[in-house]
């Protein structure tokens, strides 16, 4: 056999694959420097048989490059190798993956481990999104149960609540009326008619005159049903409700408001004339000082005033 047989005869072995150099530089040494086929063939088997072995060790088949582990070439398979040594530490890792992704799997949650991996979520993110998710398939859940807060709309409750408000509001104006309807339906209709010694008469011969009124605490004390109807609300102070209302004078209703700046003994008369009583106050306010109560008291000269006596 000529070397330009042989050669042809090596190219069609290979076909399109090209002519490894590591066989060129064994084949350019002659006859002497290579292998006999039977070493060959044995060093074959027992790659595939490695790589058979090796494959057993998965589940699914082993490609790298897209191509099966027999058709790669040596030398990208021992580059693999040599980078999978390097990284051996980064096995308990992918253990430690696997293992998470299985109990998550057992707990039904094998969709929401699934997502996580594909979004890549920073790992300070991952308890937030949990309960988060955890939250969300809860109220969910509560939806699913009861149809009212299924049919549940931010909107038609908003809309509900500036309704009420509307209403609520037109209400307040309505009952003000009827309140004051109400009272003006209590007042006397024939004062003109009456006769001279009523009531009625006597407030309007005193609103007539120019001088020599009646003092305030008698004319109350004339009129006290008319009073009454005339005016069922009064404003007044405590201490003028002890001067110019009779002691047999009845309300209703005894507000008292800004109740703070009050003293008892002052309120005592206004108490006794309510049937109901109200107390309104801010107890984070002062209370009413006794400062010039104790100044007029201090300026009296009590061992002449008790020698004079």
């Amino acid at each position: 056999m000529t070397v330009l047989e042989w050669v042809e005869k090596i190219q069609l072995a290979f076909g399109d694959i090209p002519v490894p150099e590591a066989f060129a530089k064994i084949a350019a040494k002659g006859p002497s420097e290579a292998p006999s086929n039977t070493e060959l063939v044995q060093k074959r088997d027992a790659s595939l048989n490695v790589l058979s072995g090796l494959e057993k060790r998965f589940e699914n088949e082993l490609r790298y490059q897209n191509q099966k582990l027999k058709d790669l070439e040596i030398k990208v398979i021992s580059e693999r190798i040599q980078a999978l040594r390097d990284r051996v530490d980064d096995l308990q890792v992918w253990i430690d993956f696997k293992d998470a992704k299985n109990r998550f799997t057992l707990r039904g949650l094998d969709g929401f481990f699934n997502r996580l991996v594909e979004q890549k979520l920073p790992a300070a993110d991952l308890v937030p999104v949990f309960q988060k998710s955890v939250y969300q398939e809860w109220i969910n859940n509560i939806y699913n149960d009861d149809q009212k807060l299924g049919r549940f709309r931010r909107e038609n409750h908003e809309q509900l609540i500036a309704d009420f408000k509307q209403l609520d509001q037109e209400l307040i104006h309505l009952t003000s009326g009827m309140v004051i309807e109400a009272a003006n339906s209590r007042k006397p209709q024939d004062i003109l008619i009456q006769a001279a010694d009523t009531e009625a008469s006597i407030l309007s011969k005193e609103a007539a005159k120019k001088r020599r009124l009646m003092p305030i605490r008698t004319l109350l004390q004339k009129i006290p049903n008319l009073l009454v109807k005339l005016k069922p609300c009064l404003l007044m102070s405590p201490i003028s409700v002890s001067q110019f209302l009779p002691p047999d004078t009845k309300f209703d209703l005894v507000l008292f408001d800004e109740a703070s700046q009050l003293v008892p003994e002052d309120s005592i008369g206004a108490i006794y004339r309510g049937k109901t009583i109200v107390v309104a106050g801010d107890n984070k306010q002062l209370p009413p000082t006794s400062f010039f109560q104790k100044n007029l008291l201090d300026d009296v000269d009590w061992m002449n005033w008790q020698t004079k006596m």
